[in-house]
């Protein structure tokens, strides 16, 4: 870890502490379990779910973020099952759609607002509440936190792959073949 990135995740610990955000929350409320809310709501239309709109409250780890200046979608995993979150300006507020944009990759989230379905049938918690119980970026684990300004929240050795040439990337490792053993593969 660079110290620029070190300095970063303390910049970002004490901006939440100033804010009277505890970074390292001991508990967080009552959620769904994102496995049952899909298997609940994967079969069930698009229609169906608008009316119904139920209520629901997930935590997990943000995984992926797209942003579309007044919108936001996030992708959030749970027990290895994935779901995605929106979050609209116009109806989070302006603080609150700040508060959201500064949920960083690997960050743990948990929101509560209601089901419902985009134009291509993702599933999709719509943004009411959002609360950010602990800093995934800012642990004491070594995870990186996102300096201001900057969307790559992977350390410089995790994403120094995408950076250097293929043919140092590609490197095949020998592996011992036993006598006899190149006989059963073919």
């Amino acid at each position: 870890m660079s110290d620029y990135e070190r300095q970063a995740r303390l910049d970002r610990i004490a901006a939440l502490r100033k804010a009277g955000v505890d970074p390292y929350p001991a508990r967080v409320g009552a959620t769904d379990r994102v496995a049952a809310l899909r298997a609940r709501w994967d079969d069930v239309e698009a229609d169906t779910l608008a009316e119904q709109a139920p209520a629901v409250a997930v935590a997990g780890r943000v995984m992926a973020i797209r942003s579309f200046g007044k919108l936001m979608f996030l992708t959030l995993r749970e027990g290895g099952r994935d779901l995605q979150i929106s979050g609209k300006k116009a109806e989070l507020g302006g603080e609150r759609f700040e508060q959201l944009r500064q949920v960083d990759v690997g960050d743990f989230v948990r929101v509560e607002g209601p089901l419902w379905r985009t134009r291509t049938g993702e599933l999709t918690v719509d943004v009411r509440e959002a609360h950010d119980p602990g800093q995934g970026a800012a642990s004491a684990t070594g995870e990186v936190a996102r300096p201001a300004g900057r969307r790559d929240p992977l350390p410089a050795a995790l994403s120094r792959s995408a950076r250097e040439p293929r043919r140092t990337r590609d490197r095949r490792v020998p592996l011992p073949d036993p006598a006899g053993a190149a006989g059963l593969s073919r």
